[in-house]
This record gives C-alpha cells, sequence and structure tokens, in this order.
C-alpha cells in the first residue's frame, strides 16, 4: 500500500501564534472516508492547553459538540499530537485546540484514510510525489 494514493492529507491549520483561547481547525467532510487523525504540535505544555474532537452534521460546524474522550494532553513543550477518529458517526469533524495558558501551535494536518475511490487528492497546499524503488543518484 502506497500512503500518498490512499491518504488524503490536509492542511487544516497553519502555524498560529502565542496566545489563549480555543483554535477551531477547517471542518473536514468524512464523506468517503472511514476515519481521520490529526497532527500536529502544541508549543507549551499546560494541563489547560490540549486537542479535543468535535463532530457536526453541517460543514459550517454549526452545533458542533465534543466527542467524548477525545481529549489529549502533550505532555512536554514542542511535542506533537496525533488524535484519531475512526468511524464517525456524523459527516463533519473538526480538530480544535483549547489554550488556556498562552501558546503557539504549529500546523494542524488531516489524514483521512480508508476511501472508498481508489485514489485520493491532496489538499491544495500539500505538494506530494510517490517513489518506488528508486536507484542511487543525485536527487
Amino acid at each position: 500500500m502506497n500512503i500518498s494514493k490512499n491518504v488524503k492529507v490536509t492542511l487544516v491549520k497553519a502555524y498560529q501564534g502565542a496566545t489563549t483561547g480555543d483554535l477551531n481547525c477547517d471542518v473536514i467532510d468524512m464523506s468517503g472516508f472511514e476515519g481521520v487523525a490529526f497532527l500536529g504540535a502544541i508549543l507549551t505544555a499546560n494541563a489547560g492547553n490540549y486537542v479535543k474532537i468535535q463532530e457536526s452534521d453541517y460543514s459550517n460546524a454549526a452545533s458542533a459538540a465534543d466527542l467524548a474522550d477525545t481529549k489529549l494532553v502533550t505532555t512536554n513543550s514542542g511535542d506533537a499530537f496525533f488524535t484519531e477518529l475512526h468511524k464517525p458517526l456524523k459527516r463533519y469533524c473538526r480538530a480544535v485546540v483549547v489554550r488556556t495558558a498562552s501558546t503557539a501551535v504549529g500546523d494542524v494536518y488531516a489524514l483521512q484514510y480508508t476511501s472508498r475511490a481508489a485514489a485520493v487528492s491532496h489538499g491544495s497546499t500539500i505538494a506530494s510525489e510517490l517513489n518506488v524503488s528508486p536507484i542511487a543518484g543525485t536527487a
């Protein structure tokens, strides 16, 4: 299996400078996918800084609801987070980074997998290529 042809990668929130308050990532349409993982970094470790996942029936995240047990707190400043939602119950979801202590947040990516379509197209900000058994030489 080739990840680049079977996992859709989308930048859902670019780097954000240090501040407090909730940081809502872009909404992901899960139609045609079995699951999604969110990958990013919270730059200041604090019990009040964490990521969670929300679901909604609407593409604008109207009435988005937190999902039970999706709160993930990073242990060390600068640690990456990786949180996954498998078989969502609603069509739309997003990651939310909660910041009660001032922190910057690195880029956050959504990795959607198990597409019902044969191949996937990545988000518009993602450059990708597949290399199969290349020989040694100049890149």
